[in-house]
């Protein structure tokens, strides 16, 4: 990584650890900074700027109930309207590049230099993922339970007045009560570094396998290993054919291993403990997921919520230290290198 963008880097974080760092607040603070929604009388255009100005207001005044799930519910409301990604974003493509790519290259996407990148390597184009998504779990806790916590709440569908659960939730009066605080935790961390992988952009690794698995990442870890460990044999016709493309298939074999892997890729919380044998297979995100590979039921919302939350934060220090021991200047490593800090 070159000194300019390692510089950029720290200049980004403001002396704020690596792991915790919530790209969330960064990003969408850039958006509203450089919005240029139109407004020039066209009723519509009128309309989408006082609705994105009410939402920023929220997102960066409100402190009330639930205030972490309606900042992310609002981000999430607005990314495809401003084509925007956290995990896209160049702060974590500078991660990218830092730690997995030294040599490799950011680009932005579809050469606009605005708020999606990738980063190029041998070739090859790698965009981010985000390894445990929120609004999937998240829709079916409130589909599930919501009677409890939300007004209007209405099952299975989204409540009146609504267009999208992301514009439901991100409305401060949807709320009776404060959401349980094994969700506000998972929600600290969901767009921390620890949670952010590059893969492959053709074919668009991303989107493939949440198609096969409901965005779950044990459920994507299990396939991987399967391939490594036991030539695909328990994969469906779905995940072989995905990890045998050209794109992936080259991306999987530079690892050459399941151990090189889980190490490349700091995925050692997200698997059973190292023996002499090697790595075990991925733990799963609640008990039962990997028999019954689904959406979670009551009762295992906690689980998943809990264990996600804990394993993102640690696999953010691993990257924390790992950047600073390959990149922080030799005076910062020895105070810093224990907290991530760069």
């Amino acid at each position: 990584m070159s000194e300019n963008k390692y510089q950029e880097l720290k200049a980004l974080l403001k002396g704020e650890p690596l792991e915790t760092f919530d790209v969330r607040e960064h990003v969408f603070t850039q958006i509203g900074h450089n919005s240029n929604v139109p407004n020039n009388g066209n009723k519509m255009k009128k309309q989408k700027r006082e609705e994105f100005e009410h939402d920023k207001s929220i997102f960066d005044k409100y402190d009330g109930c639930n205030r972490l799930l309606i900042k992310t519910a609002i981000g999430k409301k607005w990314a495809g309207f401003f084509n925007y990604d956290y995990d896209a974003s160049r702060f974590a493509n500078l991660i990218y590049k830092a730690t997995w790519f030294p040599s490799g290259d950011i680009e932005p996407i579809g050469c606009v230099e605005k708020y999606e990148y990738v980063t190029v390597y041998d070739g090859r184009y790698f965009r981010g993922d985000t390894m445990n998504s929120w609004s999937t779990t998240l829709n079916e806790f409130v589909r599930a339970l919501g009677e409890r916590y939300v007004h209007g709440w209405k099952g299975r569908y989204i409540p009146v007045g609504y267009n999208s659960w992301e514009a439901f939730l991100s409305d401060p009066k949807s709320y009776k009560k404060a959401f349980p605080d094994y969700i506000t935790d998972f929600m600290k961390v969901v767009y921390t570094v620890g949670n952010f992988i590059p893969v492959p952009l053709a074919p668009s690794f991303n989107t493939c396998r949440s198609r096969l698995c409901h965005d779950y990442w044990d459920l994507t870890l299990l396939a991987i290993y399967r391939h490594y460990e036991k030539n695909d044999a328990g994969n469906s016709n779905g995940w072989s054919g995905l990890l045998s493309r050209e794109g992936v298939k080259c991306w999987l074999d530079g690892y050459g291993s399941w151990d090189a892997f889980v190490e490349g890729n700091f995925l050692q919380d997200f698997v059973d403990e190292k023996t002499k044998n090697g790595y075990g297979m991925p733990k799963p995100l609640w008990t039962g997921h990997f028999d019954n590979p689904g959406l979670p039921k009551e009762g295992k919302f906690e689980e998943f919520f809990t264990n996600a939350a804990d394993w993102i934060t640690a696999r953010g220090e691993k990257i924390a230290i790992a950047l600073v021991d390959a990149h922080g200047p030799a005076a910062e490593q020895e105070s810093n290198v224990e907290e991530g800090i760069i």
